[in-house]
């Protein structure tokens, strides 16, 4: 895979233009939920409400919510980042609209495999 700063900066690479369309801007994606489920997208916005835990089998996993103004998305990862509450970072995953889960339906979600620092 190609580092998300090599498909900025060499945006004609073949597998750069998924990375590069899938940016959309938090109110936008909560708009056209549909339009971005099951999708690659990359977010930016404010960390609020971090909770980490390690799972049943001992695997860290945390869950937090990304915030632009007065819009927000929920983020589930299966790792701990060295984020913490209130920094702006940028989240890279897949946006689900509904997933399900066992007995469990969350909705409006990004199950995330990246975050990255702004500040």
């Amino acid at each position: 895979m190609i580092p998300a700063l090599a498909c900025i900066a060499l945006p004609l690479l073949s597998g750069c233009s998924d990375y590069v369309r899938d940016a959309p801007k938090l109110p936008s994606l909560v708009a056209h939920q549909a339009a971005y489920n099951g999708k690659t997208v990359s977010v930016t916005g404010r960390v609020k409400r971090l909770d980490e835990w390690a799972s049943k089998t001992g695997l860290p996993e945390e869950l937090f919510t990304i915030c632009e103004g007065s819009t927000c998305i929920r983020v589930y990862m299966r790792t701990h980042s060295a984020i913490h509450d209130g920094e702006l970072v940028t989240v890279r995953g897949t946006y689900y609209q509904t997933y399900r889960f066992g007995r469990y339906t969350f909705h409006n979600e990004i199950e995330g495999t990246e975050v990255l620092p702004r500040e």
